[in-house]
């Protein structure tokens, strides 16, 4: 990561491949990332981790081809640092798709997302919370009540607070890399 900084500071650009999503190479059809634990990876994934982790500046796409949702999620996030997370929400908040929020600064084991609050949110679905949870404070957690986060690490159950929704697995590598500078998109 030290030297690929220093070759950005001299204005080289670092590029690295990830995996295709549409058609890989033949004739293998295993896909040609460049780090070997990226290969089966979701690309997204793995080009978000290449440009957090490693410093990567560029990111191509080692296989015939990917989808092109895949390359728009990329670009999204290398021009905007949005970052496209594939989650499954409980019916009443299905509005939350398609929506980008940002992240409070003050997030610690929760990634806070900058939401309005509601005071009016009634106790439903409080169970334990496994890493990956999207959760909504219940009026019994009183001025916080309607808050939104997601979960880094699985937490209890907490009678004022309701899951409503849980990160795709293949995408919650990502949870290592929203900070505040980040937004997130929830898509199906």
């Amino acid at each position: 990561m030290e030297k690929n900084r220093d070759f950005v500071s001299m204005g080289l650009r670092i590029q690295a491949f990830v995996c295709g999503d549409d058609l890989r190479r033949y004739p293998l059809y295993e896909g040609l990332p460049t780090l070997e634990k990226h290969r089966g990876l979701n690309p997204f994934v793995a080009s978000v981790e290449l440009m957090n982790k490693y410093g990567i500046t560029e990111i191509m796409v080692g296989d015939s081809k990917a989808k092109i949702e895949t390359i728009k999620h990329i670009h999204e996030y290398m021009e905007n640092n949005v970052i496209h997370m594939k989650v499954s929400l409980e019916e009443p908040y299905e509005n939350m798709y398609n929506e980008i929020f940002s992240i409070r600064p003050d997030s610690g084991k929760l990634i806070r997302l900058a939401i309005q609050r509601d005071s009016t949110v009634k106790q439903f679905h409080t169970v334990n919370r496994p890493a990956g949870s999207i959760t909504m404070d219940n009026q019994l957690y009183g001025r916080y009540s309607g808050e939104v986060s997601l979960v880094r690490d699985d937490l209890e159950c907490d009678a004022r607070v309701n899951v409503i929704g849980y990160i795709h697995p293949e995408y919650q590598p990502l949870l290592a890399y929203l900070d505040k500078e980040t937004r997130i998109k929830f898509i199906r």
